[in-house]
């Protein structure tokens, strides 16, 4: 994290969704990135669900739907 995100990039800030998730296995979550970024002096902000017609969207419906040719 610290060579990544704070030295090569310089984050200040980091957008995740709600559900992200992090590392070998997907194993991080929110509490693990929100005590790293406390070490490392960034900040962390969580984008809640979004829903389209009560689904929510996503990025894998959204693949489906492009390669279907259902672009609404």
């Amino acid at each position: 994290m610290q060579e990544i995100l704070r030295n090569r990039i310089g984050v200040e800030e980091l957008v995740i969704g709600y559900d992200h998730a992090f590392g070998r296995g997907r194993l991080g979550h929110l509490e693990t990135l929100t005590a790293l970024s406390q070490e490392l002096g960034f900040s962390v902000d969580v984008v809640s669900s979004v829903q389209v017609d009560g689904v929510p969207a996503s990025s894998t419906r959204i693949r489906k739907l492009v390669e279907s040719g259902e672009i609404p």
